[in-house]
């Protein structure tokens, strides 16, 4: 059975979880919200237990709590992570960026922007698997190779 592709939604505001869940159905994208988890709460345990395909991220003020829980997801090889946020500072996309966010949303969302972009963050996230699942040879060679020049003198 395809349920689609398998979100987490991290949101405290239950309003603007409300308006995600619009918007993604609006979106025609083949997408279910496996989960929602609050920021100040059980995100982490949540991402853990549910093992979704995607994280949907709030970042909202204040940053410290949701850049943590970003970094936490990203350093743990878990799903990647779309941050939505209504600060489009680019102090603040960098952030994200750097933390490990793979997209950056600004509220408020657009149904077909965001269908796009849960496809494809979802397919690169495939072909990562893809490559990786070929054995390590292939996986290295898929990303690159490293050359080495020694000068001899003397």
């Amino acid at each position: 059975m395809n349920e689609g592709i398998r979100l987490l939604l991290i949101e405290d505001n239950p309003d603007d979880r409300a308006v995600f869940r619009n918007k993604l159905a609006a979106s025609k994208v083949n997408a279910v919200i496996v989960g929602e988890a609050s920021v100040a709460g059980d995100a982490l345990t949540a991402a853990e237990e549910m093992d979704p395909d995607i994280v949907v991220l709030s970042l909202e003020e204040p940053f410290a709590r949701p850049l943590r829980i970003l970094e936490s997801l990203t350093v743990a090889g878990g799903a990647p992570v779309i941050a939505v946020s209504s600060d489009g500072n680019r102090e603040s996309m960098r952030k994200a960026m750097r933390a490990g966010a793979k997209e950056y949303l600004m509220r408020p969302l657009n149904a077909d922007e965001l269908g796009r972009t849960i496809e494809s963050v979802f397919a690169a996230q495939q072909r990562r698997k893809a490559m990786l699942s070929g054995g390590q040879t292939a996986a290295i060679r898929a990303l690159g190779e490293v050359f080495t020049i020694v000068g001899a003198k003397g």
